[in-house]
């Protein structure tokens, strides 16, 4: 019983003797959680010293001045049974894309708080059995899918107090075992939750300034369904509407992208007759609201008034996110020249497309700017209602409207009123054209000139004058409407200038 109790002091002190033997003198190395451990930390070194003893277990190189780490430096010291390196604060920018070969054991790598600007993807590589990762501090940008590819066994991933202001869809799809994700303390606006488990453990995500958008709906839906609430609940830091707003209690719509329309403008220039189309492209999420407007008026409002018939259509793809929206001009004229305008909007807000109309007219036509917009059609179709309107009034006798004297004369003008015996009946009468003289018209005008009868238009030239007819009474009564008439009837067949007199009336000649 001694003797066994003598091997087993003498194997002790031989082992502490081997240990101490092989052990660098700036380190530190000892027995420490049953892993054979050695510490360097904080002593200014400018590389990983060597000597160590191959069974090594636990490295603790932290605040040190290493900055590189070459290829295979591991490997080719002897230590390829470690499980867990610190390298923390060692002012590292590079580490080798094989530095780590050979290291098939290794279980944690802290390489937090250094100058890395990228993940050295590639050297994990050679780390299949890597389950803790710790690069906070470093001054990374960017995520890419490759970045943790090779590290299926990963549990904890830590990327806090980084530069982080994009991650690609897809970079923790291939850690399917992620337990513990730290992601506070960066720059993201945004991040698609592809692929990431609903079986956290934990996740921070504060302490970013979340953009609450369209393209943060799926981390929003991915934090409702989530079982276990973050410590610190990420907020939204925009847009202004939202912010301070917990990012799980924001309504899915409320996420909005501000409308993306194409073209953004454009100038078209068409020849008069032509027709045009304008095709305005929308995409937005959630769906926008698309309308048209013309120089500031809108098209299909019911209150405004418009002269011009457009034609609008759209169609909607990918569940209403992209909508195509056309416009028709038929028979472009100048009153279609301006700007017309698509509009989408939703919660987000409103984005526009200019299309700026111009129309060619012919050689030697000119445009009214002051006109206004109205069709030929129109415009043919009020002057035809006028002049029906005032041929109307003629005929029902009220052309003192329009400034003729009801039974005068004007200028050089004869009335038949004077004709039909001075008194004017109310009547306005359009004088007919003289048939050409017949024989028998000369002599019935030959029987009533021997008769006295003053109306003897038609007679040739030689004949004698008939005798003045008598004047008329001063006061005596006016004729009747009957004899008007046959005096009308007896001479309507007659030259249009029997029966006329000038007018003293008005001197002005038209």
């Amino acid at each position: 019983m001694a003797a066994h109790r003598w091997a087993l002091r003498l194997l002790a002190m031989s082992l502490a003797t081997s240990v101490a033997a092989d052990c660098p003198a700036v380190c530190e190395c000892r027995w420490k959680g049953g892993k054979q451990t050695v510490e360097c930390a904080d002593e200014g070194l400018l590389t990983i010293p060597g000597h160590m003893d191959a069974s090594t277990q636990v490295l603790d190189v932290s605040g040190n001045n290493i900055q590189i780490v070459p290829v295979q430096k591991f490997q080719r010291m002897g230590l390829t049974n470690l499980q867990r390196v610190y390298m923390a604060r060692c002012k590292i920018e590079e580490v080798d894309d094989h530095a780590l070969l050979g290291l098939t054991n290794l279980v944690e790598l802290d390489l937090s708080d250094n100058f890395l600007t990228a993940v050295p993807g590639r050297t994990f590589s050679d780390t299949p059995s890597l389950m803790r990762l710790s690069l906070s501090g470093n001054p990374i940008r960017r995520l890419s899918r490759a970045s943790f590819a090779s590290l299926k066994e990963l549990t904890t991933l830590e990327l806090s107090r980084c530069e982080l202001d994009t991650i690609e869809p897809g970079v923790f799809a291939a850690l399917g075992r992620l337990e513990w994700l730290r992601l506070d303390g960066n720059r993201l606006t945004q991040l698609d939750a592809e692929g990431l488990s609903l079986d956290l453990h934990g996740v921070d995500l504060h302490d970013n300034p979340w953009q609450c958008d369209c393209h943060l709906r799926s981390l929003r839906r991915w934090l409702v369904l989530y079982r276990v609430p973050p410590a610190v609940a990420p907020q939204c830091a925009a847009p202004p509407r939202l912010a301070g707003r917990v990012i799980r209690d924001a309504a899915e719509r409320q996420l909005a992208c501000l409308p993306d329309v194409s073209p953004p403008s454009m100038e078209l220039k068409v020849p008069e007759d032509h027709n045009v189309t304008l095709n305005c492209r929308v995409r937005a999420e959630p769906p926008a609201n698309v309308t048209w407007s013309f120089n500031g008026q809108p098209l299909g409002d019911s209150g405004a008034l418009f002269y011009r018939p457009y034609s609008i259509s759209e169609y909607s793809e990918d569940g209403g996110r992209l909508r195509r929206s056309q416009l028709l001009v038929v028979n472009a004229t100048d009153a279609d020249q301006g700007v017309f305008r698509c509009s989408a909007s939703n919660e987000a807000g409103v984005s526009d497309s200019n299309y700026t109309l111009r129309v060619l007219l012919p050689p030697g036509s000119s445009s009214s700017e002051s006109a206004p917009p109205a069709r030929a059609s129109y415009v043919a179709a009020v002057g035809a209602s006028l002049i029906f309107l005032v041929v109307l009034l003629v005929i029902l006798g009220y052309p003192a409207e329009f400034g003729l004297p009801r039974g005068g004369t004007m200028g050089r003008s004869r009335s038949y009123h004077q004709q039909l015996g001075g008194a004017g009946d109310g009547i306005w009468r359009i004088p007919q054209p003289a048939a050409p003289p017949t024989p028998a018209r000369l002599q019935r005008a030959v029987t009533r000139r021997r008769r006295g009868d003053p109306n003897t238009s038609g007679l040739p030239d030689g004949l004698p004058p008939p005798p003045p007819p008598p004047p008329p009474p001063a006061c005596g009564p006016v004729n009747k409407f009957s004899d008007h008439v046959t005096a009308a009837h007896s001479s309507l067949h007659e030259s249009p200038d029997e029966g006329y007199e000038e007018s003293a009336a008005d001197g002005t000649e038209v």
